[in-house]
């Protein structure tokens, strides 16, 4: 779903383009852009925290086994997800 890089002391969360959750947080900005929706707003606000939160929790293990196992989870959290969007049909044609 991401991946979490550290770059001169600042963390960089990429999104994986390919997962489905990429499309929804597109279609999100472009409701807070083009309409001003204050509802998209709090829902991109949400989502964008939830990642950072995670991105920084994954940064603060100092134990590469903890590190691994922690990345192990995220990377089962992100097909989670890609599934229950699936099958919510929030994703594709």
């Amino acid at each position: 779903m991401y991946s979490v890089t550290r770059k001169g002391g600042m963390l960089h969360v990429n999104l994986n383009i390919n997962h489905p959750i990429y499309e929804f947080l597109n279609i999100i900005e472009r409701e807070v852009g083009t309409e001003g929706n204050e509802v998209a707003r709090k829902a991109a606000v949400s989502i964008e925290t939830m990642l950072l939160a995670w991105a920084r929790m994954e940064d603060g293990i100092e134990l590469e086994d903890a590190r691994m196992e922690f990345q192990d989870t995220c990377a089962k959290w992100g097909r989670m997800m890609a599934n229950v969007l699936d099958r919510l049909g929030a994703t594709g044609p």
